[in-house]
Parts: C-alpha cells; sequence; structure tokens
C-alpha cells in the first residue's frame, strides 16, 4: 500500500486482523498540512497573475507611447522580452 498524500495519522479505522474491501476507509490524515499546500500553491498563483496583470499594463502604457511617438521601437520591443508579453 503506498499513500497518495503526506500527514500525520490522526486516526485508524481498521485493526489488523480485520478483512478490508476496496474503497473502505482505512486511516485519517491530519489535514492541515495538505491545506497550507494548497494555500502556498493558491499565493504564488495570485503573485504570478499580479506580475503578469502589471506586465500587460506596461507594455500597453509603452505600445501607446511608441504609437505616439514618444518611445523608439528598440525600447518598446526590449520591454516586450524582458517582460515576455505579445
Amino acid at each position: 500500500m503506498q499513500p497518495q498524500v503526506n500527514g500525520n495519522l490522526t486516526r485508524i479505522f481498521v485493526s489488523p486482523a480485520d478483512v478490508v474491501k476496496a474503497g473502505q476507509l482505512l486511516m485519517q490524515i491530519d489535514p492541515l498540512k495538505q491545506s497550507a499546500a494548497v494555500q502556498s500553491q493558491q499565493g504564488t498563483q495570485a503573485q504570478k497573475k499580479a506580475l503578469y496583470d502589471y506586465n500587460k499594463i506596461q507594455v500597453d502604457r509603452q505600445k501607446k507611447l511608441y504609437e505616439a511617438g514618444v518611445v523608439s521601437r528598440d525600447a518598446f520591443d526590449q520591454l516586450r522580452r524582458l517582460t515576455r508579453t505579445p
């Protein structure tokens, strides 16, 4: 038997001599570790989205400045390369 998640066991529902069926609940794992991992991933996702949104705003701003003749094509292209925004 291999666990699908990491964590501390909080309860065991069967004894060593018990006959078990497929799908039967055997153990309960403390959900705190998994909950913390999910929250961490959500935070990372939110941070990456904020950075993407900021870069998109900057590229859009530079594009308008380029179209108005305020900045050079090279400066606009350089910002697009740095932010990897189309």
